[in-house]
């Protein structure tokens, strides 16, 4: 398909150039139907029971005060493919979990009359990104009329998009904080990225204003990333929360408790549907903090279900109370102009698909998991590999059952051209086999996981603690049926598990090859612990994947609830496409869901990104920092980093940049005046392993202890008379004061350093 874009005042026009259809014969219950495919990602779309025809899905960016839209066909030239059978009729969404897979949706004749579809382009959805407005439209190549059974298919299309403007709507939409990675989310996500001049006012922020409970005083105005979390765990952050600052992030963390204390709900969509309850001051609370584009763009939410917050979304009204339809979504928590209202059975929301920031979340239970995780993201981002980051160009990929026979890896692979070597995983036979394919086991995926990948991608059965690699039939529910991965050793609570030793994410052994996981499989990772066989307690994939087993990674991606087939594909080959354009998995995984049909609600609620949002994947063999000259006089601090497009951050040293801390971004040379000393330099550029300088000798002497304090360097020494250069005194830690000592090399304690009873000494 070939796209051509002209725009003028009060419309969009666009011409398609299509290939021809591709026809299968497929049989169901003894009935021949005709299968329509297209190439260019077209997928097929419409209401069970009605033809199954390729449809294009648009985004177009419009004036925010553009209104009243129509759409007027220029030019449609069709050509006739007579069938044999009819088309073959959508089905409803299924469950890849379902035991019923064979079931079939037939014609539904009460419907599926005339010609479909009676127009070839449609408006079908509005959405806000960031002040910015984004119609969704669908194009049908293809048109169907049943009494003749001929296909009417196109092999050019012309159409425009008309508006009306409301000049009552001041036409300022776009709050540009970070202009590269804004610029690129929003030209990524939609079809006509040279229109953003014309239809944004970059900077300008004189949006309609949400009503308020008051802005947040618990952030800064200017801060990027929040994280959420409890009093037990705020402190094991430290060494998070100082690395995202050396790499230029603004990062703040607040405690769940006072936010629940500042606010009394969510009433962004007005009073009549506000949510008062925990979830929605959470809500409210995000909302202020990015602060209509000029605050944060990630959030972190981190603890157990019962100390953070969850909302629950319904896909449809006019679906029953079934616990399986009710979905934790951090849907919720990202966008703020979807109008989330309470219903009888449960949560629903007013689809707007474009969130204004980022969300992933963390469901762990204790410091030692945070800083299990914590060590991960550092490898990842800061030496993956640790001097052997080839690894990073490797792929995974497991399928089994009705996901292999489809061919889902196969096509994921095909977008991710980012991953040239890739491992296919799958069961022997086929997907469907009469007996247990003996090959691959579970711990035979494990060994393989342990050769190390960059990325990993699961298309199979699953529950909260397994996933299906070898089954028999499709996932037939026997006793000793089914080879599985699980999340912990002898971790056979799933229905039919072959027992085996070594087939668990705990026996994951790739502490310094950290991994990014994409998992389409139901139930792997439920975040308000549910658990479909009601095995109370258990630790889903996810938390064990990121934080609990010592190998495994830093992000997993995966469902708190059912995957649906069709949908999932979709948002798994979209994650793959993205990849290398938007850096970011939260951004990643927000514009992969972008791609789902409005009506689509249940994937875009149930699969939920666990890890940093802000974490940037790896999507080539890294570069390094070659010609990277720092040169100091008088305060002032020059930095070349030696290419282009780079993120220079210069921060005091000993207060974790308190007194001193200036970020600039896609730059090449920085001066930095009035500078604190000593100082640290970070220099970041996606796919380039950071350049960092460190302290190589940092005296602490002279000095009361009486809240949390970390010094870095590569030898640090503490007592009355360490240095001469500085006055000479005790080192006393007191009053509940934590001081934190992390040096690279030797911690040197001497005559006059001392600990009293309500204070402590970490040491790293």
């Amino acid at each position: 398909m070939v796209l051509f874009l002209d725009v003028s005042w009060g419309q969009v026009t666009q011409n398609f150039v299509f290939g021809n259809p591709q026809t299968q014969n497929i049989t169901y219950d003894g009935i021949t139907y005709t299968s329509v495919s297209m190439q260019d990602f077209c997928y097929r779309s419409s209401a069970p029971g009605m033809p199954s025809l390729p449809v294009k899905i648009l985004r177009i960016l419009v004036p925010c005060n553009a209104t009243n839209f129509s759409v007027s066909i220029n030019d449609s030239t069709e050509r006739p493919l007579h069938l044999s059978h009819h088309v073959t009729p959508t089905q409803e969404p299924m469950a890849i979990s379902s035991e019923d897979n064979d079931s079939f949706t037939g014609i539904d004749y009460n419907v599926y009359q005339g010609t479909f579809p009676s127009s070839s382009v449609e408006v079908v959805d509005q959405n806000i990104y960031r002040g910015n407005k984004i119609i969704t439209l669908v194009v049908y190549p293809c048109r169907y009329k049943i009494s003749t059974h001929t296909l009417y298919y196109k092999n050019s299309l012309s159409f425009t998009v008309n508006y009306d403007l409301d000049e009552t709507i001041q036409r300022n939409s776009f709050i540009m904080k970070d202009s590269m990675s804004d610029f690129r989310y929003l030209s990524t996500i939609i079809n006509n990225p040279e229109d953003i001049p014309n239809f944004s006012s970059w900077g300008n922020n004189t949006l309609q204003d949400h009503p308020r409970i008051g802005r947040t005083s618990l952030v800064s105005h200017d801060c990027d990333y929040v994280i959420v979390t409890t009093e037990q765990l705020a402190p094991s952050f430290s060494d998070f929360i100082r690395w995202k600052k050396r790499k230029g992030v603004k990062i703040e963390l607040v405690k769940i408790d006072d936010i629940l204390s500042a606010y009394s709900g969510d009433i962004l969509n007005g009073i009549d549907h506000g949510l008062f309850d925990d979830a929605g001051k959470l809500r409210q609370f995000l909302s202020d903090a990015y602060n209509d584009g000029e605050g944060i763009q990630y959030a972190l939410l981190a603890g157990s279900v019962d100390k953070i917050p969850i909302r629950y979304g319904h896909p449809s009204r006019t679906q029953n109370n079934d616990i399986e339809r009710i979905i934790p979504s951090d849907l919720y928590f990202s966008d703020f102009n979807g109008d989330w209202y309470r219903d009888s059975i449960g949560f629903e929301i007013t689809i707007d698909n474009c969130p204004e920031i980022s969300v992933g979340r963390l469901t762990f239970q204790s410091a030692t998991e945070v800083i299990n995780w914590t060590r991960k993201i550092l490898v990842y981002e800061t030496n993956p590999g640790m001097g052997n980051p080839s690894y990073l160009r490797k792929g995974l990929f497991v399928q089994s059952d009705e996901l292999q026979n489809l061919s889902y890896a196969q096509q994921v692979i095909s977008s991710a051209s980012w991953c040239p070597v890739s491992t296919l995983f799958e069961e022997e036979g086929g997907g469907n086999t009469s007996s247990t394919p003996q090959y691959p086991k579970g711990s035979d995926v494990i060994d393989e996981f342990n050769n190390h990948y960059g990325f990993c991608a699961v298309f199979a059965h699953g529950g909260t603690t397994n996933f299906a690699v070898a089954t028999k039939n499709y996932n037939a529910d026997e006793d000793f049926s089914k080879y599985k991965v699980s999340s912990f050793d002898y971790g056979y609570d799933g229905c039919c598990a072959i027992q085996e030793t070594g087939n668990s994410f705990e026996n994951m052994n790739n502490s310094d090859y950290p991994t990014v996981l994409y998992s389409i499989s139901c139930h792997t990772m439920p975040f308000d612990n549910y658990d479909i066989l009601n095995h109370i307690g258990e630790r889903n994939m996810g938390e064990v994947f990121t934080g609990i087993s010592s190998g495994g990674g830093v992000a997993y991606l995966g469902n708190t609830r059912n995957g649906l087939f069709g949908f999932t594909l979709t948002t798994a080959q979209g994650f793959a496409y993205y990849a290398p354009q938007l850096h970011n998995i939260g951004l990643i995984e927000n514009a992969a869901q972008g791609l789902l049909p409005s009506n689509e609600r249940y994937t875009m609620f149930t699969h939920n990104l666990m890890g940093c949002p802000e974490t940037e994947m790896w999507t080539t063999m890294p570069s390094q920092f070659t010609d990277v000259v720092v040169s100091e006089s008088d305060g002032t601090v020059t930095v070349s980093a030696g290419t282009t497009d780079a993120t220079i951050c210069l921060m005091s040293a000993l207060d974790n940049g308190e007194s001193y801390y200036c970020v600039r971004k896609n730059v090449s040379d920085v001066v930095f005046t009035d500078v604190t000393m000593p100082y640290v330099i970070t220099i970041t550029k996606h796919n380039y392993i950071p350049w960092m300088t460190n302290l190589d000798d940092v005296y602490i002497q002279n000095s009361t202890i009486v809240r949390n304090k970390t010094y870095y360097g590569n030898n640090i020494y503490a007592g009355e008379h360490v240095a001469d250069d500085v006055q000479q005194g005790p080192v006393t830690v007191r009053l509940m004061g934590t001081l934190t000592l992390d040096a690279v090399n030797d911690v040197v304690l001497e005559k006059g350093f001392s600990v009293q009873l309500t204070g402590a000494l970490l040491v790293k």
